[in-house]
């Protein structure tokens, strides 16, 4: 079997670590009665947030790589924390193509196994062996991190439809994606007990990563590629969520032309959303959406490549470079290999 680059250096420095981290998270103590939904819950995944965990704590120094085990536990705990709750307000039946929890056990088992699993991540937290200087603001970025996520969703459900929103736009992706991909790389770091323009480094590396991950994930959505994941059409769409995507259609069509637009697709008549819904994925894919998409992609790309400058040498480094580049590739969001990639986070 052929390797790429990433997957060599993935299976060499990550997959023994993941492998760990996996094993105490099945082990992490909850209720036998609970047993099965919490490990429906937990499985699965890439567990790229743990990965960033570590990645940001060798680039930063640290070399106990076991030390970190339940900070890595703990970003996983709420990222699988915000896939429960997102498939069950977004109405996805699938996630990476299987039931997702709430189709298998029901919308108020979805709702406090969530909370359930926010919970254990802030009692995960607890076991990491440093110092009190360490660990303050490790939490405080776990909290960070919680709280910028719940925002970043409910913005989204509460913008939904509102053509007066797209101004916050970079806030839902922020909240949504970037500040937990961000925290996980400053968490590592700071566990690492670095030097301050490291950490400052990865986790703006890592924001910068985040941002351009959601503007992927929007894409596949608005344009249907995510359908065979999801097992739901352009959904985003459907309830009218604001994105940056969205927000580049806005600010390139005549004003007129988009409000008609959004109307249609707001609108009670189901002929003509559903017009909308294709006239807005034609525009998705247009040489002039696509082609400010693609700049946008492009500059997000110097701008960490910008960061990892910032950053010592050393196979932590060429690893974060190599998965961010693998982020940054235009094929990541144009449809070609669409499938895997989804799905490698």
């Amino acid at each position: 079997m052929q390797y790429t680059e990433l997957e060599m250096l993935y299976q060499k420095h990550l997959v023994p670590f993941i492998r760990q981290v996996e094993r105490e998270l099945i082990d992490f103590p909850v209720h036998p009665a609970l047993q099965e939904m919490y490990v429906q819950a937990v499985s699965g995944g890439k567990r790229f947030r743990a990965s960033l965990c570590l990645l940001g704590f060798v680039v930063c120094g640290g070399d106990n790589l076991r030390s970190i085990i339940p900070a890595a536990m703990s970003l996983e705990l709420l990222h699988k924390a915000s896939l429960v709750h997102d498939d069950l307000v977004d109405g996805d039946r699938l996630r990476r193509g299987r039931p997702a929890f709430h189709a298998l056990y029901g919308e108020a088992k979805a709702v406090v196994l969530g909370d359930l699993l926010v919970a254990m991540g802030y009692k995960a937290l607890r076991a990491l062996e440093v110092p009190p200087h360490v660990l303050q603001p490790v939490r405080e970025a776990f909290e960070v991190a919680h709280f910028q996520l719940c925002q970043g969703e409910l913005l989204e459900l509460a913008t939904a439809g509102c053509i007066d929103a797209f101004s916050h736009s970079s806030d839902i992706v922020y909240g949504k994606t970037a500040c937990l991909i961000e925290k996980s790389l400053e968490i590592g770091g700071i566990l690492a007990q670095g030097q301050p323009a490291h950490i400052e480094a990865v986790a703006k590396y890592g924001r910068i990563m985040g941002t351009c991950f959601q503007i992927i994930n929007d894409m596949n959505n608005l344009t249907d590629l995510d359908h065979e994941v999801k097992g739901r059409s352009c959904g985003d769409l459907d309830d009218a969520k604001i994105s940056y995507p969205l927000s580049v259609v806005k600010d390139m069509l005549e004003e007129g032309e988009f409000k008609s637009l959004w109307e249609a697709l707001t609108g009670e008549d189901l002929l003509l959303r559903k017009g909308a819904v294709k006239r807005f994925g034609e525009l998705m894919v247009s040489p002039e959406i696509s082609g400010i998409i693609h700049r946008k992609v492009s500059e997000l790309r110097d701008q960490a490549r910008e960061c990892l400058d910032a950053l010592p040498m050393g196979k932590g480094r060429l690893i974060l470079q190599t998965v961010g580049e693998e982020i940054f590739e235009e094929w990541f969001w144009r449809g070609d290999g669409h499938g895997e990639a989804k799905q490698q986070y």
